[in-house]
């Protein structure tokens, strides 16, 4: 109907919900997209984002009836599964357990180190974090980019996009993975889709029009 409710993304193009952005883009799927300003926590309309989400976090999605998704790992199956078999394995096959398997990871072990070295407030070693940091790639390194050029069923998924965004994070918090060739292919891999391409095009065209 003229109605319908448009599935909404809240993200922001330097977070880690870029990845989102880029999972739409490389299914084909069209869906309204809003930025968020960190400092205020206000969307781009203006609206009071904890209202929408109340952890505050991006990516959040907000589909149709209402329901809220906010975390990466689930809106990024989400816009999968809009178009199924073309960035994530059709549900229900062993290699969508392995595509899980591999967001958890990127969520519980990278992602989430890495949001305690962007913080200013967090009192830890960084030094020392940095070095788990590390390892945490060095893992994906040795067991899946040593003999694969992506992530899962050796072809570009969602998994591939959040990997990608998270490396493009790393020189920012004073990490060097410049020994790491299957990282460094890895990156150039996939900021050479033709898919990425024109999600960062269209973020940054969303970016300098806020």
């Amino acid at each position: 109907s003229a109605c319908r409710i448009m599935t909404k993304l809240y993200y922001h193009p330097h977070s880690s919900a870029a990845a989102s952005f880029i999972a739409a883009v490389a299914a084909g799927v069209h869906i309204e997209v809003e930025q968020i300003d960190f400092a205020t926590k206000a969307t781009t309309s203006g609206a009071d984002f904890f209202a929408i989400n109340p952890k505050g976090n991006v990516p959040a999605l907000v589909l149709d009836d209402g329901t809220v998704l906010n975390e990466g790992s689930a809106v990024l199956q989400y816009i999968a599964d809009q178009a199924p078999g073309t960035v994530a394995p059709e549900n229900g096959t062993t290699q969508r357990y392995i595509l899980q398997n591999v967001l958890n990871y990127l969520a519980s072990e990278v992602a989430s180190t890495l949001n305690v070295l962007c913080s200013e407030t967090e009192l830890v070693d960084k030094e020392a974090l940095k070095v788990k940091f590390v390892s945490k790639f060095e893992y994906v390194e040795k067991n899946i980019l040593h003999t694969h050029q992506y992530l899962v069923d050796n072809k570009f998924s969602v998994a591939d996009a959040y990997l990608y965004i998270l490396l493009r994070a790393v020189p920012y918090v004073g990490v060097d993975l410049s020994a790491y060739p299957g990282l460094t292919a890895f990156s150039a891999t996939v900021g050479a889709l033709p898919a990425v391409v024109e999600a960062h095009a269209k973020m940054n065209a969303d970016a300098s029009s806020t």
